[in-house]
């Protein structure tokens, strides 16, 4: 049997099919980010349920499928400190959510987007329209259009 440390965190996969899937995973003394942004292709989710009510023991997910990530465990209050961009992105799957990105380091909203293509935006106090105040990952390679919110 293999001894692992283990530290299992919920999170729902927003698909790019408009399916969702929600499970543990195992953060192991890391962040749900370090997780969502680490070189693996994959994320591992256990203790797993679809949306229609099917359950998984263990399901493997590709990241390019995954439209967006809510750390359902993970309710982290927006920091204090950073320069915070309100900023509705429009998915392919046809949703838009609209939340606040920090954009420290960067003049405007549209360079902290093209620094950083192929990853995914960690979006605070995000609306989805039927989830609230969430702390959100958004994958950049579904974003359709990034509006700044005046």
């Amino acid at each position: 049997m293999n001894d692992y440390p283990r530290e299992d965190k919920k999170i729902a996969l927003h698909l790019s099919d408009n399916s969702t899937l929600s499970g543990l995973v195992n953060i192991a003394g890391r962040s749900t980010f370090a997780i969502v942004e680490d070189s693996d292709p994959d994320i591992v989710l256990y203790d797993a349920s679809s949306g229609d009510g099917k359950a998984y023991k263990i399901v493997l997910v590709s990241k390019k499928q995954i439209c967006w990530i809510d750390a359902v465990d993970d309710r982290e209050e927006k920091p204090d400190r950073g320069k915070w961009q309100k900023v509705t992105f429009k998915l392919t799957n046809g949703q838009e959510l609209t939340g606040e990105v920090d954009i420290a380091g960067f003049e405007r909203t549209s360079d902290y987007f093209r620094a950083y293509p192929g990853r995914f935006y960690e979006v605070y106090t995000c609306s989805t329209g039927d989830t609230r105040d969430n702390r959100l990952f958004v994958a950049s390679e579904h974003v359709m259009w990034r509006e700044p919110v005046v």
